[in-house]
């Protein structure tokens, strides 16, 4: 069903209502922070976050990577590949 949910509207387009109700859905499923992480494409801090409902903490960073946009130059895939190569 999450996925059914994450077809609809990935993490990047949906308001932090939407994340939160999802997140807190996907809790009373019994997935874990970390499950709920990767379903939503998520840090656990920022799952913590919307579960919590903000209470003061400032809302956690996430780097978001448009896999997208770098698939559709090859020399961009290239330039990942030789950076992940060399991490090693």
């Amino acid at each position: 069903m999450a996925q059914e949910q994450q077809e609809e509207a990935s993490p990047m387009t949906m308001s932090i209502e939407e994340l939160r109700e999802i997140a807190t859905r996907l809790r009373t499923e019994g997935l874990n922070s970390q499950q709920i992480a990767d379903e939503l494409s998520l840090s656990q801090d920022t799952v913590s976050w919307l579960l919590a409902g903000n209470q003061g903490r400032e809302a956690p960073t996430d780097v978001r990577i448009g896999w997208r946009t770098i698939g559709v130059k090859p020399e961009r895939i290239e330039a990942i590949g030789d950076i992940m190569a060399d991490v090693t």
